[in-house]
């Protein structure tokens, strides 16, 4: 019998900011039973979590390091430790006692102790202190686990390694294993791709290893036919009536063989039933799979050979035949033609029974060699693991069990480290249980004692991470075998403030509380949640319990203060039907994007607005269209490093330097990091030589001279570094990094470079050796996906996958990218559940014209997938609703239907099951206070928006494809005349020095022939060379941001008469309180560039130039003024065809100084660094930038009015004069 306890509140927690509700408070408060606190979206359950946690360590006097907390995340465990402490340290502070002080100092003491992490932290951390313990047999050799081991954070790269080794091995000396698996799943990739699908399912159970060679074929049928097929071996026309007399025992024992019964694992109730029903609907028609079939085809087999009798076939079948004298009567009348026709009818049948039991030999031989190749896989993956000491995630869970479990006389019992943790923990806290798997409830079970409680939160509804393994039936078990604390305590009898005490006799394992009061959302966004998942979560449809206190619930604190927030309509936004559907995700951005601009409009900051798509697929479309309108946003892709130019240049440099025969990365070195021209490469390949290299050696040609010795530097300068410091060197000396930060204006390039180095600083950590840190990249080139970290623009509109915007909130979503459908994988060859183990289909164990049939596991199986699916998407429609806190939009390509109608329902996309809500819209139930006074409404479609979307319609976007130049490339080295593929592709968004670079090369292309178009594309590529573009881009750079620092200075009154003193005052010092505070701007690089005479002279010009006195009567000035204005293609670039000449273009610009001399007169000055002649130099700059500075006219005449006078000049840095622009 458990006693339990519920604590009055106190004056503490009802003095409190945000005081606990009743249910809060009886979730901190409950002592004396395993707890389980279903938390709705928004509940508070992170705040009720440390109030816990905190009044144990103050109240009860527990230490902080006697509890272990869970958490899903490295960030979420973070967070809960700081509130833990902050709680803690204010209640012991309020006590103010000399207990309370020495209490605090202690804790502190103890924080570092502190058990609040990860499942996989948590594991590392059991290794770390009890890694004497772990005993693995791996290659037939106990292996003892190193203290000093490191973690593999991506194992992919070894497991493929293990897949490789393991075929290589079978060609070598199991090659008819090797043919069955070929003949199985046809070619080499699908065999990798089988056996690593399955292994990686095998790592979230427990003691893996006796589970593969145990339960995992527990559901296929292992006999075993290849006696019978012996004597079939030389089954004829001739002797088919005594080979069906020999094999008859073994025919009539299968005729009468039975089933096995199906083997379930861990069923909960509602999965039995949906089986139970599954099964009961299947039927195998007239395919041998069907028992009975067989068994007649068997019958027919033996009754019509003519050595048997009746008596003969009495005891064969142990019945009699049905009417056997119409049998005898039969075979009289029979003529010879007619006997022999049924001799080859009876021979056919006994050919098709062969047949059937070679496929189903085949099975039986794959099994026992599927088994064994993920044994053997399994045992080379662990070596070479072990063998360069790394544990991966799921060797930290396997190995901690291990550690504090061990199996004496076929028990298993608790080690030392076991022991250890159930004395140390007193309560064990889990939060987001619903994304627990079976591996972590293992785990949790061996650490928690009888004498300490679970204290479990999490909201099953949210339980969208079973790709990874997570098991929501853990939640559900709990959430039907606890007790609710209203069988206890009703809700209208409890009193916050009285103590409870109660005595539980149930015999359950413990009490669930249930918080669904919503603090996050307005009330119609809940109402809209409800509305929808009242109709979707109802019956278990979501594999989740759902009831009225599974809804989301206002909270009556904040009904009080309900005049404060505005009641907002839920929108629907949709196309026509009439819309082409390959520009649908465009066109529903475009109406997304006006909406976002009208809520702007309003006050509404970009970064309240959220896009939550189910998948990254049309993350880029979103994210161009609302560029498009001038819409900042910023989402984590995870292809875009790959296609990214530092990605490409620099594998490709690492690649040469490991292996110096790769002639594809060498040429793209030269190219793109060396600048070589096309002419100087086409003229390299005539050179003699086995492969690019040694020709590049053996050249004598001038061009290549500084390109030998910088590739020879580089070679010698890896054999003894990294590939993070080789990367680090080049990248400084030649200038890359300005060349990446000048390739775009989101500085994307930059945030690819630093990936980069974040994944060659790793890799290098983990092997110094060059060809590591290639692997690893190659196998992201080849793989095309990895998480790039990202500098988020400020105030922009976050573009997010769903499954990453859990436990995220937005003011307002736009939940869109709804209507692709859902991918199941229950077509698969192989099939596999934790419920019904390993299926198979078995059509892939025979020829097609024989229909044998599915097996009925398979048949389950696949059923079984699809509805855990179908399960997990409605729960992720869940997620994706509750996020918004404000408004919600739900966007989909084709209208919702507000009425019912008799078209079927269906489930193939988030969009068919909102539709099948949708339906229901007029059937409200006005009863239920979680959806009555619900308003979801059409957004229509303005006059205005039809103007925005003529005036930003279709542009075309430029992307660029690193293969298309090396095969450009590749090109050259073939043919002396390149001929260019045209293609119109602009840049939907782009700067004024893009747009030039473009017309140049396009005037270039269009206006010379063949061999003058090298030897001007020759001078043009030129910008890389040792005084090149990098160098000019640094200088450009130094005088902008030094010029900007004199204007500033000067207007704010500063006298600057030793330009020498100046310089050095404004060089950066090594204290950055120091640079910010003094305005130091200058780098020593920067510094080093212009600290010489005619760089000073050239500054000092600058001073006391006319541009000085214009600042000095100034009545306004800025500096670096940014600007966007939309301009017709036509307008700013050259050779656009009639059809795209209308195309909108957005053109940013930066305006280095603008003076407003008085109300109606404005000055444009712009600095320049070309380098240019005193003779020509006027003339040339003037024809040079005038475009320019006509388009920073447009821009400052559309901001201040067209009744102003606006002045635009030039500075020549290197002329030092004022140059007028007419």
């Amino acid at each position: 019998m458990k006693k339990l306890k519920i604590m009055a509140m106190d004056e503490q927690a009802k003095a409190a900011k945000y005081p606990p509700s009743s249910k809060q408070w009886q979730a901190i408060s409950l002592t004396g039973t395993d707890i389980l606190v279903a938390a709705a979206a928004g509940s508070g359950k992170t705040e009720v979590l440390s109030e816990r946690i905190s009044r144990k360590i103050v109240n009860d006097d527990w230490n902080i390091n006697e509890v272990l907390v869970l958490t899903f995340t490295k960030a979420a465990s973070k967070e809960m430790l700081e509130r833990i402490e902050k709680k803690m340290t204010t209640k012991l502070i309020d006590i103010n006692s000399e207990w309370s002080q020495m209490k605090l100092k202690n804790q502190r003491l103890l924080m570092a102790e502190a058990q609040v992490t990860t499942i996989d932290a948590f594991c590392a951390n059991v290794l770390k202190k009890f890694y004497y313990l772990v005993e693995e047999v791996i290659d037939g050799k106990v292996r003892y686990l190193s203290p000093n081991f490191r973690i593999l954070e991506d194992r992919r790269k070894y497991l493929n390694r293990a897949v490789e080794e393991l075929l290589s091995e079978l060609y070598i000396k199991d090659k008819k294993s090797l043919d069955l698996l070929f003949e199985i799943f046809l070619n080499k990739q699908n065999i990798v791709d089988v056996i690593k699908a399955i292994y990686e399912k095998m790592l979230t159970i427990p003691n893996y290893q006796t589970y593969i060679k145990e339960k995992l074929f527990s559901n296929i049928s292992t006999k075993n036919y290849s006696n019978i097929l012996k004597d079939m071996k030389d089954l004829s026309i001739n002797n088919y009536k005594e080979i069906a007399i020999k094999i008859s025992d073994e025919l009539n024992k299968i005729a009468n063989f039975r089933e096995k019964k199906r083997v379930d694992f861990n069923l909960s109730e509602s999965r039995r039933d949906f089986l139970e029903k599954v099964d009961s609907e299947i039927i195998f028609d007239d395919t041998l799979e069907n028992k009975e079939v067989l068994k007649n085809l068997i019958t027919d087999i033996l009754a019509e050979n003519y050595s048997y009798t009746s008596e003969d076939l009495l005891v064969i079948f142990g019945k009699e035949l049905e009417d056997t004298s119409k049998s005898r009567k039969k075979i009289k009348a029979k003529t010879e033609m007619e006997v022999l026709l049924e001799e080859n009818i009876e021979y056919s049948k006994l050919i098709m029974i062969k047949e059937y039991f070679e496929f189903k030999t085949r099975q039986y031989k794959f099994v026992e060699i599927f088994k064994n190749v993920l044994l053997d896989v399994d045992n080379k993956f662990l070596l070479a693991k072990r063998n360069d000491s790394f544990l991966d995630f799921t060797d930290l869970s396997h190995l901690a069990i291990k550690a504090l479990e061990k199996v004496e006389d076929g028990k298993r019992k608790d080690t030392e480290a076991s022991l250890y943790y159930k004395k140390l923990f007193k309560e064990i806290y889990v939060d987001e249980y619903q994304d627990n798997n079976d591996l972590q409830e293992y785990i949790l079970g061996l650490v928690k004692s009888d004498s300490s409680s679970y204290f479990r939160v999490g909201d099953v509804k949210q339980s969208i991470y079973g790709f990874r393994g997570s098991n929501p039936n853990l939640f559900e078990e709990k959430y039907q075998s606890y007790s609710n604390i209203v069988d206890f305590i009703s809700d209208e009898k409890y009193d916050i403030d009285k103590d409870y005490e109660f005595e539980d006799s149930s015999g359950k394992d413990g009490i669930y509380i249930i918080l669904k009061e919503n603090y996050r959302s307005y009330e119609n966004v809940l109402k809209t949640s409800n509305f929808v998942f009242n109709r979707l979560m109802g019956y278990g449809a979501a594999g989740v319990s759902y009831d009225k206190d599974s809804a989301l619930y206002y909270p009556e604190s904040k009904r009080k203060n309900q005049d404060k927030e505005e009641f907002i309509a839920s929108k629907l936004i949709s196309l026509e039907s009439t819309e082409v559907k390959a520009l649908a995700a465009e066109n529903l951005a475009e109406k997304i994007s006006l909406e976002i601009k009208r809520l702007q409009e309003k006050g509404i900051r970009y970064s309240d607005c959220a896009l939550l798509l189910r998948t990254s697929k049309e993350m880029k479309i979103y994210s161009d269209v609302l560029s498009k309108y001038g819409i900042p946003s910023y989402y984590r892709e995870k292809e875009g490093l790959t296609n990214s130019y530092a990605f490409n240049m620099l594998f490709n440099l690492l690649n040469f330097l490991d292996n110096k025969t790769r002639e594809a990365s060498l040429l793209v070195i030269l190219k793109t990091i060396l600048n070589v021209s096309y002419a100087d490469l086409y003229e390299l390949s005539k050179v003699e030589g086995r492969h690019l290299y040694d020709k590049l050696k053996t050249t004598d040609l001038k061009a290549f001279i500084e390109v030998k010795e910088k590739i020879e530097y580089w070679i010698k300068f890896a054999e003894d570094a990294t590939a993070y410091d080789v990367v680090k060197e080049v990248v400084q000396s030649e200038y890359l990094y300005e060349y990446f930060a000048g390739r775009d204006l989101e500085n994307s390039e930059m945030d690819y470079y630093e990936n980069v180095l974040t994944i060659l600083k790793k890799t290098s950590q983990e092997d110094f050796n060059l060809a590591y840190s290639v692997a690893e990249l190659r196998e992201i080139a080849k793989e095309k996906i990895y998480e790039s970290a990202r500098r988020s623009p400020e105030n922009s509109v976050i573009i997010s996958t769903i499954h990453n915007s859990k436990g995220l909130e937005y003011d307002y979503v736009f939940l869109t990218g709804l209507d692709g459908d859902f991918r199941f994988d229950d077509r698969d060859k192989l099939l596999f559940t934790t419920e019904l183990a390993l299926a198979y289909d078995e059509s892939m164990f025979y020829r097609q014209e024989y229909a044998f049939g599915r097996n009925r596991n398979y048949i389950l199986n696949s059923k079984l997938i699809r509805k855990k699916s179908i399960e997990e998407e409605i729960r992720n429609l869940y997620v994706a609703l509750t996020r918004a806190k404000k408004a919600l939009y739900i966007c989909t390509t084709k209208k919702f239907e507000l009425v019912d109608s008799d078209e079927p329902n269906s489930e193939k996309s988030l969009a068919s099951l909102l539709q099948k809500a949708f339906r229901k819209y007029e059937k409200l139930d006005v009863e239920d206070i979680t959806e009555s006074g619900v308003s979801i409404v059409e957004l229509e479609e303005s006059q205005e928006d039809e103007i925005a979307k003529e005036k930003g319609d279709k542009v075309k976007s430029d992307k660029y494809d690193f293969k298309i130049e090396e095969n450009f490339v590749e090109k050259q080295l073939q043919y002396l005349g390149p001929k260019y593929i045209e293609k119109e592709s602009y840049p939907i968004k782009t700067s004024y020095s893009h747009m030039k670079r473009y017309n140049e090369i396009h005037i270039m292309e269009n206006n010379q022939d063949d061999e003058d178009r090298i030897q001007e594309f020759e001078k043009y590529s030129k910008v890389k060379s040792k005084k090149g573009v990098a160098e000019a881009i640094l200088l450009g750079n130094t005088i902008h941001k030094l010029f900007e620092r004199i204007v500033k200075s000067i207007s704010s009154g500063e006298k600057i008469e030793d330009t020498d003193a100046f310089l050095s005052n404004i060089k950066r010092v090594n204290s950055n309180l120091q640079n910010i505070k003094e305005k130091r701007i200058l780098t020593e690089e920067e510094y080093r560039l212009i600290n010489n005479d005619k760089s000073i002279d050239l500054i000092t010009s600058f001073i006391n130039s006319e541009v000085i006195d214009l600042v000095k009567n100034s009545k306004k000035i800025d500096t670096e003024l940014a600007f966007t204005s939309m301009k017709k293609a036509s307008e700013i670039y050259s050779g656009v065809s009639k059809e795209a000449s209308n195309d909108k273009i957005i053109l940013q610009g930066v305006i280095d100084l603008l003076l407003n001399l008085d109300d109606k007169t404005f000055v444009i000055i712009d600095y320049k660094t070309d380098r240019v002649t005193k003779k020509d130099g006027e003339k040339i700059l003037k024809e040079r930038h005038k475009a320019q500075l006509d388009i920073y006219t447009d821009a400052v005449y559309k901001y201040y009015g067209e009744d102003i006078v606006v002045k635009k000049y030039i500075y020549s840095y290197v002329l030092a004069r004022l140059i007028e622009i007419q």
